[in-house]
């Protein structure tokens, strides 16, 4: 939704999402530029569908079928990390042992690798969003982007 989804690629290479997802994405909850870009899905972006017998270890009833697969998908490959920012999801992931990283994370490796040019600016585009950020996690991003971008 803020444009950056071409990070994806340079720092992942490619990225692999479960049907579940996919089938998210194209609902019509789900915002339009997002209902886009899984219509025409770039090279890099590729749908793996998750068998069913992936999906019979104990999972926690809150979890949705897009989160239940992505975990499943992550463990079965395995992945080098999870994207996922929902907080159910990511605690049973990470109990799992997968690596978990989310939006924020995505963008302050963006901008630790000097991929993101106006990081400030895009956490304000995110927060006219839909996503939540704590006013403690924001200040804690921004400043670590500072810290990065002090001269010496």
């Amino acid at each position: 939704m803020i444009g950056c989804t071409h990070l994806l690629p340079e720092l992942f290479g490619e990225v692999i999402v479960p049907e579940a997802v996919r089938i998210e994405l194209q609902s019509s909850h789900a915002p339009e530029s997002v209902r886009d870009f899984i219509l025409a899905p770039p090279k890099w972006l590729r749908v793996q569908i998750v068998e069913e017998e992936a999906l019979e270890s104990a999972f926690e009833p809150e979890l949705h079928r897009g989160e239940r697969e992505a975990i499943a998908l992550a463990e079965i490959l395995p992945a080098d990390y999870l994207i996922m920012d929902e907080r159910a999801g990511r605690r049973v992931a990470i109990r799992r042992q997968i690596v978990v990283i989310g939006t924020l994370g995505i963008l302050d490796k963006a901008d630790a690798e000097g991929l993101i040019g106006d990081f400030p600016g895009l956490l304000e585009r995110l927060e006219e969003t839909s996503f939540y950020i704590t006013d403690s996690l924001r200040d804690t991003l921004l400043k670590r982007h500072r810290t990065r971008n002090e001269p010496g």
